[in-house]
């Protein structure tokens, strides 16, 4: 690793280095794990060159912290920490605090919640450890202390939190995949502004609808009729249980509709001698309507357009997994490349907005894509073994060469040179037989006359070399063992039905 000289934290060489470089406090939102960053937030700041920093307060008061961090630290590993700049290759990661070999990483967070309710290092977000093991992939720290403080105004540590973390190479070959297929989607980067947290253009207010009626009703009964309704609408019965009660339900129930035609009637006709109230409230009540069609429409509107903003979104990332897949295939021929496609509608689920949408899609993608790649590079390397090493035997493995081709590459070369060990020694038994022949026995038996003594019959080393081709063996040693004891069962078998005969 190379250390970087003069370079402080948050000033400008340090930006225009980050700029240069894929850093280990971006790494998470690169593989989709930071909760502060989406990827393709990232890939917008690489891609124009902006950054998103945190406020300089906040900044300022986390250095502050891990400064006062740092001694305690020091007191759990045993040995001094010096905060470090370094670079390895494209990689980069500045280091709260390295010994001076280089051995052992210092992390330190402010403490909140989440890393509080943490009982192991198990339980630590992703975005930490994928943070630390670039780290250090970087430094080559085998183990790196997390500490996580809180402190009060007069500089006192009033809590802490501390794991260590040891080094995970498959999670660092993991994200300097990542890094590498961020890259090529940097080529193809096209920047699409959208609206981080959408907000509606805002609308005017109509002016409140007022209505003013003078009038007086002449003449009304209402006092009269009103209790007569009461007494009637309370004294019905509801629950129904014979033909009588059915009969007078339905006698109820066709009055009753009777009545309230007649009383609507009554109250339009009321209205109607105002005639400018009438008119009023017909004309809201049309109004109305109409904004209540204005809603219903939109609202369906915007749920069918984000179905299809969806569907276009996922459908776009469809063909870009085929062409990927499609471009790898070319290279494997005659196999295939036998990979599950990217979950994109799990992706989706509960994603509100268009970005977020977005983001999780291209995410998954980047994901699937680093993964078909990995496999790939096992089929490359596979395929080239054979072809370079067992082309002349390839009718072993052709048959069944699209199942067997993604074993890891030490477990595909002992079965292709298991296959090719055993066929060569049928081949072997073969010529045996055939050069030197088993002279047949027989003999006539002299003291019983027309009994002949059977011949013992050679050993079929076909139907031996058969079986041992139908098992996996842990080695060649012991399939030629497993072999031998078959041939020698064989001949004792046959040895004791001449004894019988």
């Amino acid at each position: 690793m190379q250390i970087l000289k003069g370079i402080q934290q948050g000033s400008d060489a340090w930006h225009q280095h980050r700029a240069n470089h894929f850093n280990a406090s971006d790494a998470p939102a690169m593989m989709g794990k930071s909760i502060y960053k989406t990827r393709n937030e990232l890939m917008k700041e690489i891609a124009i060159g902006s950054s998103s920093n945190i406020p300089q307060f906040l900044a300022d008061k986390g250095h502050e912290a891990e400064r006062m961090a740092r001694p305690v630290a020091e007191h759990i590993i045993g040995k001094d920490l010096y905060p470090v700049i370094g670079v390895e290759g494209i990689y980069s990661a500045s280091f709260d605090g390295l010994t001076l070999r280089q051995d052992i990483n210092f992390e330190h967070k402010m403490l909140n919640d989440e890393i509080r309710a943490c009982e192991s290092i198990d339980d630590l977000h992703d975005q930490y450890k994928i943070q630390m093991t670039q780290q250090m992939g970087v430094s080559g720290a085998s183990k790196t202390l997390f500490l996580a403080t809180e402190w009060d105004e007069n500089g006192d540590m009033v809590d802490s939190v501390e794991f260590w973390y040891e080094f995970d190479s498959d999670l660092w070959d993991d994200i300097k995949a990542g890094w590498a297929q961020l890259q090529q989607d940097l080529a193809n980067y096209k920047n699409k502004p959208v609206a981080e947290n959408p907000v509606a253009d805002s609308i005017e207010a109509f002016p409140v609808a007022m209505i003013q009626a003078k009038g007086e009703i002449v003449v009304s009964n209402l006092n009269e009729v009103l209790p007569r309704f009461d007494l009637f609408l309370s004294s019905q019965k509801t629950e129904l249980v014979t033909d009588d009660d059915f009969a007078n339900g339905e006698a109820v129930a066709k009055f009753s509709r009777e009545t309230a035609k007649r009383l609507r009637l009554v109250s339009d006709q009321t209205i109607d001698q105002i005639s400018n109230v009438s008119e009023a409230v017909r004309t809201l009540q049309n109004y109305a309507d109409q904004f209540d069609g204005l809603g219903l429409k939109l609202e369906k509107l915007v749920k069918s357009e984000k179905e299809a903003r969806k569907d276009a979104i996922i459908n776009a990332a469809k063909v870009q997994w085929r062409e990927h897949l499609d471009g790898l295939d070319s290279e494997l021929k005659p196999v295939h490349l036998n990979i599950a496609p990217p979950d994109f509608i799990g992706a989706v689920k509960n994603k509100r907005t268009i970005e977020s949408l977005q983001n999780a899609v291209d995410t998954v993608l980047a994901q699937g894509k680093i993964s078909a790649d990995a496999m790939a590079k096992v089929y490359r390397q596979n395929l080239a073994w054979a072809n370079e090493n067992a082309i002349e035997y390839n009718f072993l493995y052709a048959n069944d060469l699209s199942a067997i081709v993604s074993k890891e590459h030490e477990d595909f070369k002992n079965l292709i040179e298991s296959r090719i060990s055993a066929y060569k020694a049928q081949e072997e038994a073969k010529k045996q037989v055939v050069e030197h022949p088993k002279p047949e026995v027989k003999e006539v038996a002299k003291e019983t006359p027309g009994v002949f003594i059977a011949k013992p019959k050679p050993v079929d080393t076909s139907r031996v070399s058969d079986f041992i081709n139908s098992r996996e063996w842990p080695s060649e040693s012991a399939r030629n063992t497993a072999r031998a004891t078959c041939i020698e069962f064989y001949k004792f078998i046959n040895q004791e039905h001449l004894q019988a005969a």
